[in-house]
């Protein structure tokens, strides 16, 4: 096996033993590469001067197959445990296999951090070794003057990682698995205090390290800052390594709080985990990852955290060519799902359980079976691993067919029209009844369900790299699937229609042009942000021009794809979750944790005006326009502000508005979906609460730094009539009474919603994350 003193690299001999000849006064630690099918109850010792460094290891059997599992989590940024550190344990102790090893990939997050982490994340609380990347929030000083509040300190340190090399050792370091050559990199690039390591250190080490691992062998680099270009480390007077001449296969990384499968531009995989404890700042669910390999192929598994003995029977659906469709929900973080059966019977009869169908991402299962006369039951009973069985009960009384939907108005983009006002023509009066439901194949995410032509088109997500992502076609009225297509990366939020054509712009900025009838490519155009943290904005199309991106890709074109203007103003901040919004010939677009709001001439892209106010900056929901007044949520507050010029009218202090629900302005109200209180009602002119619905705990947190148990909105409401529709994370569908907030209808589908809805004719369309899309009609 290899040793080092994190410049120098050799091999023992068959006896184990080695010599290390050379130790300078800058070496801190000699250090051993565990090889697969072993562990190390320490892999590091602090270095001594004169005599010899010792290592023991003991058989490890969950790394020593060229097929094996690994956990990744990151950014947990804590000092404390609870359901998250529990929910790992569980899945480790239930596994099919056990996993090798956990990584994680920094920000363990200042001193509190980095000292619970070294405590309690280990061999002895896990059951599997644990290993640590060092993050930028894991580099501290040694004084509390004039630092930042995200700046940590410790008192004494010399110098960024010291408090981290004390508890958890050296910032660099290599292990093995299976055929896999583990490298675990520092934090160089962004770091919150000056790091001792440089450049030209870890480029010393990483050539002797790489020089010893055979060509064959497969290369998987564990850091805190995602990679998705080609790898090179540089060193001045040092010849450019390139890692990605290595034979890279994966950079597993966090730093973004988000979940992200891509391929970077030298063809490995770049896999980014967002936090588990909590939602990501692109409000993608807390989660860890199981990362599969076989042989040198990757495969991943996202882990969705905070969810605990899901069963759900959704309302069963006779289907056109006879019999019941049933549909259940089923999922826990700690336990994946071995075995879910459906039974349809009568009351007091024993059930005839038939095996059910897993569908799409993971949530959903699928079964069809014939009905008999009279009021029945559907049963579905799931087995769990760890030998939990969940059983769930529906009546169900059977109907000559399910309600009609006609979608006979368009809904064509994300809340109705380009400036979100979320009002449909038509009042769709509940009860609902479901009419059809169906399945994706992937995620759909806070995107709406659009309407055009009496076709439904929705966004697909794929954050474990199964090529699940892209765009399909459903009829309005049925649910039958008319076209699939499928994009290079993740849809992450809503596509839009117009001119015959459905446009959508996918994670890496690339902007598609599809035919609505048949899904064929009409064009597409790369906006320029590949590489960068990625495109969750949506797209609008009004009047044949169409705007998409963010940042410098943010772009106005023809329907036919000739670029009309670009903007070259202002850049991408943080991950953004705000599609534009176009009003009175203004494109108002954001940046997260940036300037905050920016308005451009829709018609040339001249930049008009911005807001450059540090309360405006966190941008997370999509501005509404209505007479005049442009309504803005930025945690923590609601502004309403001069929509042509951007003088802030009005303000009020709103805490816990960082959710992606735009408000809805309707009957003299402002509707605004928060975080942990639900949905609040505002009177329009003097900002006082009306009232408040609050729905049950969130299934999984979604919206950055919240944690459980929230009760809060991502969708945003859309009105029918007086009545609001609104998707919960609790899983739940509400019909509220606009004047009073009381619920007039409900129904529960089992997964979280985290877009609108879209309402066409007597339909209303809903989509959930388990990549179910609903067609209600009045009943």
């Amino acid at each position: 096996m290899l040793v080092s003193d994190g410049f120098q690299v050799v091999r023992t001999d068959e006896d184990g033993r080695y010599c290390l000849s050379k130790i300078e006064k800058r070496v801190k630690f000699i250090s051993v590469t565990v090889p697969a099918g072993y562990r190390a109850e320490r892999f590091y010792q602090a270095v001594e001067e004169e005599g010899e460094n010792d290592f023991h290891l003991q058989h490890w059997n969950a790394s020593g197959g060229s097929d094996f599992s690994f956990i990744h989590i990151s950014d947990s940024e804590t000092s404390e445990g609870g359901k998250w550190l529990e929910e790992i344990r569980e899945y480790v102790a239930h596994a099919d296999s056990t996993p090798a090893f956990l990584i994680h990939t920094g920000d363990l997050c200042h001193a509190h951090g980095i000292i619970w982490h070294a405590e309690e994340v280990g061999f002895d609380t896990l059951g599997i070794p644990a290993f640590f990347a060092i993050g930028n929030h894991d580099y501290l000083l040694g004084d509390d003057e004039e630092r930042p509040p995200w700046v940590g300190y410790y008192p004494g340190v010399q110098y960024g990682e010291e408090l981290f090399e004390r508890r958890l050792g050296p910032t660099y370091y290599s292990f093995e698995a299976g055929k896999i050559h583990f490298l675990v990199l520092p934090s160089l690039h962004a770091h919150d205090a000056e790091p001792d390591t440089s450049f030209a250190d870890l480029h010393e080490w990483l050539s002797n390290d790489l020089a010893l691992v055979p060509p064959d062998r497969g290369v998987i680099a564990l850091q805190h800052c995602p990679e998705l270009g080609t790898y090179v480390v540089c060193a001045e007077g040092r010849e450019d390594l390139d890692l990605s001449e290595k034979n890279l296969r994966a950079v597993v990384a966090g730093h973004w709080h988000a979940n992200q499968t891509r391929r970077s531009a030298a063809n490995f995989l770049s896999l980014l985990t967002t936090t588990p404890k909590c939602g990501g700042i692109d409000h993608s669910p807390r989660s860890f990852r199981v990362v599969y390999v076989e042989q040198q192929e990757i495969a991943v598994e996202t882990r969705i955290g905070g969810v605990e003995r899901q069963l759900v029977i959704a309302p069963p659906v006779p289907r056109e060519e006879g019999g019941l469709k049933v549909v259940a929900q089923v999922y826990d973080t700690a336990r994946p799902t071995v075995e879910v059966l459906f039974a349809i019977h009568r009351e007091g009869e024993k059930p005839a359980w038939q095996p059910m169908r897993k569908m799409g991402a993971g949530w959903s299962w699928e079964g069809a079976g014939e009905m008999v006369d009279g009021p029945l039951v559907v049963a579905v009973r799931a087995s769990l691993a760890g030998s939990v069985i969940l059983e769930e009960r529906r009546p169900f009384s059977p109907q000559d067919a399910p309600p009609a939907v006609n979608p006979s108005t368009d809904w064509p983009v994300y809340l109705r029209n380009a400036a979100h006002r979320g009002i449909a023509d038509s009042a769709v009066e509940p009860p609902l009844q479901l009419a059809w439901m169906a399945n994706v194949g992937g995620h759909i995410l806070h995107g709406s369900p659009v309407v055009n032509d009496g076709r439904i088109f929705v966004a697909i997500a794929d954050d474990d790299g199964e090529n699940r992502q892209g765009l399909a076609a459903l009829a309005g009225d049925s649910g039958e699937l008319l076209w699939r297509f499928s994009t290079r990366d993740s849809i992450k939020h809503s596509p839009a229609a117009g001119d015959g054509l459905v446009f959508a712009v996918d994670l890496e900025g690339q902007l598609y042009a599809l035919a609505g009838d048949s899904g064929e490519l009409a064009w597409e155009r790369d906006l320029g942000l590949r590489g960068g943290m990625g495109v969750y904005e949506g797209v609008i199309c009004e009047k044949g021009i169409v705007y998409a991106g963010s940042g410098h890709g943010l772009t106005a074109l023809k329907s036919d794809g000739t670029v009309i203007w670009q903007n070259r103003d202002w850049r991408q901040g943080e991950t953004c979750t705000v599609t534009p919004t176009l009003a009175g010939g203004i494109l108002y677009a954001s940046q997260n944790w940036g300037v905050g709001l920016f308005a451009h001439r829709a018609r040339t892209g001249e930049l008009l005006w911005k807001v450059d106010r540090n309360d405006i900056r966190f941008r997370d929901s999509s501005p509404v326009e209505c007479d005049g007044s442009l309504y803005v949520l930025a945690e923590p507050h609601l502004f309403v502000l001069e929509a042509q010029t951007g003088e802030v009218l009005r303000e009020k202090e709103l805490p816990g508005v960082k959710s992606t629900a735009t408000p809805l302005i309707a009957g003299g109200l402002i509707l605004c979906g928060t975080t942990d209180s639900g949905l609040i009602a505002l009177d329009l002119e003097n900002l006082e609460e009306i009232w408040r619905f609050v729905p049950s705990p969130a299934l999984t947190p979604t919206m950055p730094y919240t944690r459980e148990p929230s009760r809060g909105f991502e969708a945003a409401p859309v009105l029918s009539g007086r009545v609001v529709y609104i998707g919960g994370l609790d899983g739940v569908f509400y019909g509220l009474d606009v004047d009073t907030g009381k619920a007039r209808w409900q129904c529960e589908l089992g997964a979280p919603i985290l877009g609108p809805a879209a309402i066409s004719g007597n339909g209303v369309y809903v989509a959930d994350f388990a990549g179910n899309v609903y067609g209600f009609a009045a009943g």
